[in-house]
C-alpha cells in the first residue's frame, strides 16, 4: 500500500515528516538540490573564462535564475564554440544563436517559456556530448539548477532536453560530475510531473538511474530522484519493481549504506513497490535485513512500518521461513512485535502534525496482525518445533511470559506460537505437568474480551488435552465451569461458542471423570429445579436455538464421546463397581436429556462427512439399549431424513417418498426368536477409496442393525403392525444384505 508522504524542497533531505493536514499530490514530490560541494575542478581556465563572460553579460542587481540560466548558457556556448570547437560550424560566426538565447531571456522575464529556443539549445547540447565537450558538465550544472524551478520543468521535456540527459546518462564513459547533474534535472523535472515521468519509463531512463546505485558518490542523488519519479505514479513504480530496484535498494541496506534522510526514501519507496512483489528475486538474507532496519530508533513511524510490511511479504513464503529459523533471527520479528506494542516505537508523524494519530494507529495494528499471522504459519512448519522442542530455550521461554502480557496481539501470538508447538505427547505432557500453562490460559479465558485471543487460548488448550493423561488435569482445574462462559452470553459469537465446545469434547473423549463432571448436577440442591439440569442440558439448549452448523454438531459429537465413554468404561474385564458407575452414568445421560437423541439425528442424516455419520450410529445404538433413550429415538424417527438414512444404511438405498412411520416405543418387553446381532463397532475413520470404504459402510449397517433390534425388543403390544412390520422388514432385510 502507499501513504501519503510529505515533501521538502531542500533533497536529499526526506518530505518533512509533520504537516498540519494529509498532502495533495501535488506536495509529495521532493526537488533535487544543487550539491552543497561542487565536484567541476574550479581552477579549469575554461570555467574560469565561463564564469567571467557570465558575469560580464549578467545584470549585478538581478537575482532572477532565468536570467542566469540564459546567460550562462550564452557564456558556455560562446566557450564551446570558440575554444573547443564541439558545436557545429554552421552555428560559428553568426549572431542568430546569441538572439535566441536573448529573446528566450526577454520572453522569460514576463513569463513565456520559449521552447523553440529550449529546442536549439537542446541541439547545441547534444553535439557538446557528442564532441565529449568538458563544458557539458557546466551546462548540465546550469540546467539542474534552472530545473529547480517549477516553470521550467515541463518545457525541459518538451523541448527535448529531458530526454537529452536520459541519454547522457546512458553514456558508457559518462562522468561522476555529469552523471550528477543529469540526474538532479531529471529528478527535478519529475517533481509532481506525471507527463515527464511517463517520458521517463517510456524511454527506458529507470535501469540507468537504478544503475548509479552501485556508485557511493551518487546514490544521495540517485534515491530522491527514483523517489520523485515513482510517488504516486504507479507505472514507474511497476518499472522500478520489474528493473529490480528492490533488490538494490536491499543490497544498500545489508551495507548499511544509508541513513536518514535516505534511509527513509528507500523505506518509502520499499512500501510503493510491496504489491505483487516478485520475493523470489530477493536474496536470502532480505529478511533479516529488513527487520534489523525496522528496529532503527532513528526512523519515524511511517519508515518502520514500510520496512516491517516489507519483510512479512517475504516472510510468507517458506524459503524465508525456513531460513530465520535456521538462522536463529525469529526474535527480530519478536523485538519488532514487542516494541510496536510498548510504545517504544519511533516517534509517529502525527505527532507534530503530518498525519493523523488515528491512521499511523491503524497502520501499526495492521502490520502487528500480519506479523501475528506469519509468526503462527511459521510455528506450524515441522522445522520450528524441531528447533524450539527444549521448552526451557529463551525464546520459548519468552512466548509464555507473553501469554501474561498487557497486550492481546502478544498474547494472541503466544497462543498460536505455543499451540502449534503442543503436538507431540512429550510437549504436550510437559507443558502441562511441569510448566502449569494451562493456568494463564484459563486466566485468559476468564479475562479478555479479543474474540482471537479467546480463539486461540481454546484451541491452545484443545492440543493439549489431546494427550489422555492431560484430560483428567484439565477437568480438575474446572476448565469446564470456565467454558460456560462462551454458553451463556448472547454476546458471544458462534465460533467461539463452538471452539469451547469442541474443547470439552476433547477433555471429554475417554475421561469418565470429565464424562460425570459434564452430568453433574447445575444444583445441589433437590429441590432446585437446578438439580436435574447439567451442563449438557445447557449445550442442548443451545443446540435447539443454534442456526450455526458446525455448533450443532460439536454438540452432536460431544453428545456421541460421552456415550463412547461410558460404553468402553464398563466393556471388558471392568470390576463390578464400574459397571455399575456405568450404568448410573447411561441411565443419567439418557433420562435427564429427553432431547438427547436430536443432535445424533443431524449426524446420520447429512452425508458430508462420513465418520461424523458413523459416529451417529453407533452413539444411537448405544442408546437404544435404555429404555428411556429409546424413547428419545422414537421422536427423531418421526424425521423423514432420519428414518429414510435408516433405511440407505441397512439396505443400501431409500424406498421413502413420504415422512416415515411414527414408531411408538414403550417400556422393554422381549423379542423373541430374533435372529442373532452383530457386535457394536465404533465409529471408524474417515473412508478413503476401495476396501476401506466398503468396510465403513458394512460398520454402519451392524450398528444400525442393533438399533432397529433394540426399538423391536422394545416396542409397546399396541403398536401397530404396520410399525412393526417396518422395522422387522428393515432387520431381516438387513440381514440378507450382511450374509450376501
Amino acid at each position: 500500500m502507499t501513504r501519503e508522504y510529505g515533501t521538502s524542497k531542500e533533497a536529499p533531505s526526506p518530505p518533512p515528516s509533520h504537516p498540519s493536514s494529509p498532502l495533495s499530490s501535488a506536495d509529495r514530490a521532493s526537488t533535487i538540490p544543487k550539491p552543497t560541494s561542487e565536484t567541476v575542478d574550479e581552477e579549469d581556465p575554461d570555467i574560469i573564462a565561463i564564469r567571467e563572460a557570465a558575469l560580464k553579460l549578467r545584470i549585478s542587481t538581478s537575482d532572477d535564475e532565468d536570467e542566469q540560466m540564459f546567460r550562462s548558457l550564452e557564456a558556455i556556448f560562446r566557450n564551446a564554440q570558440e575554444q573547443e570547437r564541439s558545436i557545429d560550424p554552421q552555428y560559428a560566426g553568426t549572431d542568430n544563436l546569441w538572439a535566441v538565447l536573448r529573446n528566450a531571456e526577454n520572453a522569460s522575464q514576463h513569463g513565456i517559456q520559449d521552447v523553440p529556443a529550449l529546442r536549439t539549445i537542446a541541439i547545441l547540447l547534444e553535439q557538446m556530448v557528442w564532441s565529449e565537450s568538458r563544458l557539458m558538465v557546466v551546462a548540465a550544472r546550469t540546467l539542474g539548477d534552472a530545473s529547480r524551478e517549477v516553470q521550467w520543468r515541463l518545457p525541459f521535456a518538451e523541448s527535448g532536453i529531458l530526454e537529452l540527459f536520459f541519454r547522457v546518462l546512458g553514456t558508457s564513459n559518462i562522468t561522476d560530475e555529469l552523471a550528477m547533474h543529469s540526474l538532479r534535472l531529471i529528478g527535478n523535472c519529475c517533481s509532481d510531473l506525471d507527463e515527464n515521468r511517463e517520458k521517463v519509463v517510456e524511454n527506458g531512463a529507470i535501469p540507468l538511474i537504478i544503475r548509479r546505485l552501485n556508485n557511493p558518490r551518487l546514490i544521495p542523488i540517485a534515491i530522491p530522484v527514483l523517489f520523485n519519479v515513482c510517488v504516486d505514479y504507479e507505472p514507474a513504480q511497476k518499472e522500478s519493481k520489474d528493473k529490480g530496484l528492490g533488490a538494490s535498494l536491499i543490497s544498500l541496506l545489508t551495507r548499511d549504506s544509508l541513513a536518514p534522510p535516505l534511509l527513509g526514501y528507500a523505506c518509502r519507496m520499499l512500501d510503493m513497490m510491496s504489491d505483487d512483489y516478485p520475493v523470489g528475486t530477493s536474496p536470502i538474507f532480505t529478511v533479516q535485513v529488513l527487520l534489523k532496519d525496522s528496529l532503527n530508533a532513528s526512523l519515524d513511524a511511517d519508515d518502520c512500518i514500510s520496512l516491517a510490511d516489507f519483510a512479512i511479504i517475504h516472510l510468507r513464503e517458506e524459503i524465508f521461513q525456513q531460513h530465520i529459523i535456521r538462522e536463529d533471527y525469529l526474535d527480530l520479528a519478536m523485538k519488532l512485535l514487542l516494541r510496536s506494542t510498548s510504545g517504544s516505537m519511533p516517534s509517529s508523524s502525527s505527532q507534530s502534525g503530518s498525519s493523523s494519530p488515528t491512521r499511523v494507529d491503524d497502520e501499526f495494528s495492521t502490520m502487528r496482525i500480519s506479523l501475528v499471522e506469519t509468526l503462527a504459519e511459521i510455528s506450524s512448519l515441522p522445522s520450528f518445533s524441531s528447533k524450539y522442542e527444549d521448552l526451557s530455550s529463551p525464546f520459548v521461554q519468552s512466548l509464555i511470559r507473553w501469554l501474561n502480557a498487557p497486550h492481546p496481539n502478544l498474547q494472541l501470538c503466544a497462543c498460536l506460537m505455543l499451540g502449534n508447538l503442543a503436538r507431540s505427547d512429550p510437549t504436550c505432557r510437559a507443558m502441562v505437568s511441569d510448566l502449569l500453562i494451562y493456568r494463564p490460559l484459563l486466566s485468559l479465558l476468564k479475562t479478555s474480551s479479543d474474540p482471537q485471543v479467546l480463539h486461540a487460548a481454546l484451541g491452545f488448550l484443545r492440543n493439549l488435552g489431546l494427550l489422555p493423561e492431560n484430560k483428567q488435569i484439565l477437568g480438575d482445574a474446572d476448565i469446564l465451569g470456565v467454558a460456560t462462559r462462551f454458553w451463556t452470553s448472547d454476546a458471544t459469537s458462534a465460533p467461539l461458542t463452538t471452539a469451547s465446545i469442541s474443547l470439552i469434547r476433547q477433555i471429554t473423549n475417554a475421561s469418565l471423570p470429565n464424562v460425570r463432571k459434564l452430568l453433574a448436577s447445575l444444583s445441589p440442591d433437590p429441590e432446585s429445579p437446578a438439580h436435574s439440569r447439567t451442563q449438557l442440558s445447557v449445550l442442548l439448549s443451545i443446540f435447539q436455538k443454534s442456526d450455526d452448523i458446525t455448533t450443532r454438531m460439536e454438540i452432536a459429537r460431544l453428545v456421541a464421546a460421552s456415550f463412547r465413554c461410558i460404553h468402553a468404561s464398563g466393556n471388558g474385564n471392568a470390576s463390578p463397581r464400574r459397571q455399575e458407575i456405568r450404568k448410573q452414568l447411561q441411565h443419567r445421560l439418557c433420562s435427564l436429556h429427553p432431547d438427547l437423541a436430536q443432535p445424533l439425528a443431524i449426524m446420520v442424516s447429512q452425508t458430508r462427512w462420513p465418520a461424523l455419520r458413523s459416529e451417529g450410529w453407533f452413539s444411537l445404538a448405544l442408546m437404544a439399549r435404555s429404555p428411556e433413550g429409546v424413547v428419545s429415538i422414537d421422536s427423531i424417527l418421526e424425521q423423514a431424513e432420519v428414518f429414510g438414512a435408516l433405511e440407505e444404511t441397512i439396505r443400501g438405498r431409500s424406498s421413502l417418498t413420504e415422512p416415515s412411520l411414527h414408531l411408538s416405543v414403550a417400556a422393554p418387553r422381549g423379542l423373541s426368536g430374533s435372529p442373532e446381532m452383530p457386535p457394536l463397532y465404533a465409529s471408524a475413520s474417515p473412508p478413503a477409496t476401495g476396501s476401506q470404504s466398503d468396510e465403513i459402510k458394512s460398520k454402519d449397517r451392524d450398528n444400525a442393525l442393533i438399533l432397529v433390534h433394540e426399538l423391536l425388543k422394545n416396542m409397546d403390544d399396541d403398536a401397530s403392525s404396520i410399525q412393526r412390520t417396518a422395522l422387522e422388514d428393515l432387520l431381516n432385510g438387513g440381514h440378507r444384505a450382511r450374509n450376501s
